[in-house]
């Protein structure tokens, strides 16, 4: 058995930038997270582990690690041990193993041992509160964007370790309920305010914004008076088609809720579900294979100065199979739950 206190090497591929290098390191001693694809090589004992960094422009000395080492979506786990004394191994695409006692990646393909040992963490924004919308870049991997309650959005491009707000200048509201990222297009981003949580402190919204050059500037497009936004899909091939579920008002009847399309961009809504003064929609799926085919969820509450009203008759699930045009109510089928429903959650499994 290694000893305890032996010390292991954190390889970094050649070409990384020195800054980033000092980063990787720091998170490692933090005992956080790898956030760098290009580490290859992680193998520590819990508890009194050592760690230290082999090029010679990252931190000169040896790190120490409490307990683990975590890693985010861009590390695999390789081998995972006993409790006491465990050891982790962590490694991305094209890692090459050093001859220091690791563990030989050709054994380590069991992705249950892969997941065990991806654990969740706390990366932020420390400010805004309550984040209640996340959208992930599709191609830029360390891109993330957050909506929060009371600050707007913010944006990652470190995977987490660094927060920035881009709203600030543009948005007149800060409760953020719905956000997308148009796979087509990862430069368009929709973002619909007021967060449909029912509390009695939250604030309401002023509609849809879009940006067109990834969040740099933002544009006001409609749909003011939805005040409280669940969900905003966008086709998968047209960054101009999109879909808003506007839930409404809280603490009253309104007629501006249901379901919104636009064809372009924003300009012009047409509302092709409504149900009720009452009802309003909380959440939408696009099938990923075929996106004509829409769900979506709709739910009857309302906010009372003496309490919260959280089902209704007019809670249910609706399809389409049209883009939009026409919709078929499923949730009286065999199978559904029966009874009065509250709020629903829906979304449409990619595998076939």
């Amino acid at each position: 058995m290694v000893p305890r206190d032996q010390r292991f090497a954190v390889t970094l591929a050649d070409g990384v930038d020195a800054s980033e290098e000092e980063a990787a390191v720091a998170w490692i001693g933090q005992g956080a997270m790898v956030p760098l694809r290009r580490v290859q090589i992680a193998v520590v004992w819990s508890r009194s582990a050592k760690v230290g960094a082999r090029h010679s422009s990252a931190i000169k000395e040896p790190c120490s690690v409490e307990g683990k080492i975590l890693a985010d979506l861009h590390v695999q786990a390789m081998a995972r041990v006993s409790e006491t004394g465990s050891m982790f191994g962590f490694r991305t695409e094209g890692a090459s193993l050093n001859d220091r006692n690791t563990i030989d990646a050709e054994t380590a393909t069991d992705s249950a041992l892969s997941l065990s040992a991806l654990e969740w963490r706390f990366v932020g924004p420390y400010r805004g509160g309550r984040t209640m919308a996340v959208a992930g870049h599709p191609t830029a991997r360390r891109t993330f964007y957050a909506g929060t309650s009371s600050g707007g959005v913010w944006r990652t491009e470190k995977a987490g370790t660094v927060w920035r707000n881009i709203t600030d200048p543009y948005f007149k509201r800060a409760s953020v309920g719905a956000l997308a990222i148009a796979d087509a297009e990862p430069s368009v981003i929709y973002v619909g305010m007021g967060e449909c949580g029912l509390r009695s402190n939250v604030t309401h919204g002023d509609g849809v914004y879009r940006s067109t050059d990834g969040g740099e500037s933002w544009l006001q497009v409609g749909l003011t008076e939805t005040q409280n936004i669940g969900r905003i899909r966008i086709h998968s091939r047209d960054p101009t088609l999109v879909y808003v579920a506007a839930f409404g008002h809280r603490f009253g009847p309104n007629t501006e809720r249901g379901v919104y399309r636009s064809r372009d961009a924003g300009r012009q809504w047409e509302r092709v579900l409504f149900t009720n003064p009452e009802t309003g929609a909380i959440d939408l799926s696009l099938d990923p294979q075929n996106p004509r085919v829409l769900y979506a969820a709709m739910w009857q509450a309302r906010i009372f100065p003496w309490s919260h009203a959280t089902t209704g008759p007019g809670s249910a699930l609706f399809r389409s199979a049209d883009g939009g045009d026409t919709w078929t109510g499923v949730s009286g089928r065999p199978g559904f739950p029966r009874g009065v429903k509250g709020r629903i959650g829906v979304t449409v499994s990619p595998v076939r």
